[in-house]
């Protein structure tokens, strides 16, 4: 290994002592959490301390407490944060060592009885720190088993008691280190994030084309408050420019009743922050939004620009991904794509830094309101629309941007479109918040689902159950989208995430 490698040794072969010592690790300071939520690329879950760094003086992994400040358990101990060694451990698990080393275990009764004894340490380690969590909740592997790479190694690396976790450490290492991986300014950012955090609860607005939503967090990131209004704000401006007068009415009375809702809360009318994207962006007489906005809740209200809309949506998606594949696709980055009412952004990044991104004049909205008139649609409808949107796609996306697309790994959808369809596939009578979070479509379910929807009426989807009035008209619109985005760039499969624009407007 080269001098500027994160290194395993046998620091601990006294299990008891080394348990001992990972007890002892006094609590990070503020400016090693601004670190770790710089590597995580969000916000640092509850109190943790560093178990091992890597020659940079950076933390590799951590020790989080069983419980959050909420009381929410939080089962993984020992969590690796370095990205560097978290993308070479998410390749290994790319190229099958997980499934190997669980027919290992199954085959291998010294093996593992090994694993069995130093996965019962780590639990009772674990319940130790905080009270015993809930039966079902592991840590990182099973009795019979091991379901992430990551745990493992972090476990081994804080304890040197981990035998499969010294496996993945020896094939991942040696890694090609050039230099920390946290420079001073995002530090300093994530420092000034997390004071702000730690200070006082917070809320944001989005003001999209066609809904308001609200969330509310309290001054340790929990959330408390969420929900979404239909007030179409966008209806006919591709053909006015203008905003409509109906649905400005309908923003603003949302947001007077939201700031009842965030004041509530305790959150003070400065940290609330309010953006609106497409609709406002391109309406001429955008002011009459922002005044009015103004006016009705003491917020100064931000016009976000397509790139800005298309980092907001990249980094609120990293939020809710998995951290084995945030690790993982730390280095290689991965795509998201957030169809709106009136814009669709395209984004490929690695959570913390947008690599490229695109927003488009496409959204359920504006789709439906160009090309789908009648209720259904008919078949010249459905063909002049797949049109447009394919010649959007073709002259909106640079060449960058295109091969990232092309070549990427892992695909996540957000915002209404996208969720709705994946409550239609999961076959939800009633739409359920986090319901659908994480759920895999694939392509051809899209396309089977959006051919569905374009030959049905309003009523008819309404009947299905999880799509709301507000969006049954306009919900084959934004399928269609989808739909033609999965074929362009030949992508099997679309992951869904509840958390979006909205959260990355927070992070």
């Amino acid at each position: 290994m080269t001098d500027n490698d994160v290194t395993v040794d046998a620091l601990h072969p006294d299990p008891a002592a080394s348990y001992e010592r990972a007890a002892a690790m006094p609590y990070a300071s503020e400016r090693e959490q601004a670190i770790i939520s710089a590597q995580i690329g969000r916000p640092s879950r509850g109190a943790s301390a560093i178990m091992h760094r890597c020659r940079y003086g950076l933390p590799t992994v951590i020790r989080v407490e069983p419980r959050l400040r909420d009381g929410t358990p939080f089962p993984t101990t020992f969590w690796q944060t370095c990205p560097k060694l978290g993308s070479a451990i998410g390749t290994l698990e790319a190229d099958g060592m997980m499934v190997g080393l669980n027919e290992r275990v199954q085959g291998d009764e010294a093996y593992a009885a090994e694993h069995l004894a130093q996965h019962l340490r780590h639990l009772g380690f674990r319940d130790a720190l905080g009270g015993a969590l809930p039966s079902n909740a592991g840590a990182g592997g099973m009795p019979t088993g091991v379901k992430c790479l990551h745990v493992m190694a972090g476990h081994e690396l804080a304890t040197g008691d981990n035998a499969m976790g010294r496996e993945v450490l020896e094939r991942a290492l040696p890694l090609a280190c050039d230099g920390p991986c946290v420079s001073e300014t995002e530090i300093a950012t994530e420092l000034h994030a997390l004071r702000r955090r730690e200070a006082q609860p917070r809320a944001a607005v989005d003001i999209g084309s066609n809904s308001v939503r609200l969330l509310v967090v309290d001054a340790h990131g929990t959330e408390l408050h969420r929900e979404l209004e239909v007030t179409r704000i966008s209806a006919g401006i591709d053909v006015t420019g203008h905003l409509d007068d109906a649905g400005l009415a309908k923003t603003l009375a949302a947001i007077t009743r939201y700031a009842d809702v965030w004041r509530a809360a305790g959150v003070a009318d400065r940290d609330v922050v309010m953006a609106a994207t497409s609709a406002v962006r391109d309406a001429s007489d955008r002011r009459r939004f922002l005044v009015g906005a103004r006016d009705a809740v003491n917020v100064n209200a931000r016009v976000l620009t397509g790139s800005e809309e298309a980092t907001m949506a990249h980094r609120g998606a990293a939020v809710g991904l998995p951290v084995e594949l945030r690790a993982a696709m730390t280095r290689r980055g991965f795509a998201v794509l957030d169809i709106g009412g009136g814009s669709t952004e395209l984004a490929v990044g690695d959570g913390r830094r947008l690599r490229n991104g695109a927003s488009l004049q496409l959204g359920s909205v504006r789709i439906t309101e160009r090309w789908l008139h009648d209720d259904p649609p008919s078949e010249e409808q459905v063909a002049a629309a797949r049109a447009d949107v394919r010649a959007i796609l073709a002259s909106g996306i640079d060449e960058d941007l295109d091969d990232a697309l092309r070549s990427t790994k892992l695909l996540v959808g957000t915002a209404g479109t996208v969720t709705t369809i994946a409550a239609l596939d999961a076959g939800h009578g009633a739409w359920q918040g986090g319901a659908v979070h994480g759920l895999v479509l694939s392509a051809e379910r899209v396309h089977e689902l959006t051919e569905r929807l374009l030959g049905m009426t309003v009523d008819e989807r309404l009947a299905l159950g999880p799509i709301p009035p507000g969006r049954a008209d306009v919900i084959a619109g934004g399928a269609l989208v989808l739909d033609e985005v999965l074929t362009r760039w030949g992508m099997s499969e679309i992951r869904i995430s509840e958390t979006d624009n909205l959260d990355g407007l927070l992070v």
